[in-house]
């Protein structure tokens, strides 16, 4: 049986090992975010993902919007009780004539 693997070379951070990983692994890891360790047992990692980061920064882009909306929502509101109470104030001036 043979089995073949695709491997991504790296180095520590800390002792400068270079040393490979699964091309998936490494993949995951830069992404989603994790730790792995070198040969010499130092760990490496990244703390938040790239994936993670995008989502933090969509949700909060995100929340802006509706934040916009709802201000947008309030606004139209007040026009249009404001475009109503012209109308009738227009009205009863018609009805005075």
């Amino acid at each position: 049986m043979e089995v073949v693997m695709k491997l991504d070379a790296t180095e520590c951070v800390v002792c400068g090992i270079p040393f490979a990983l699964p091309e998936h692994m490494l993949k995951e890891k830069r992404e989603k975010g994790g730790f792995i360790h070198c040969p010499n047992g130092h760990s490496v990692g990244w703390g938040e993902g790239k994936m993670e980061k995008e989502l933090k920064l969509t949700k909060s882009n995100l929340k802006g919007y509706v934040k916009r909306c709802e201000s947008l929502s309030s606004e139209v509101n007040s026009l249009e009780a404001s475009r109503r109470a012209l109308k009738a104030a227009n009205t009863r001036l018609k009805k005075k004539k």
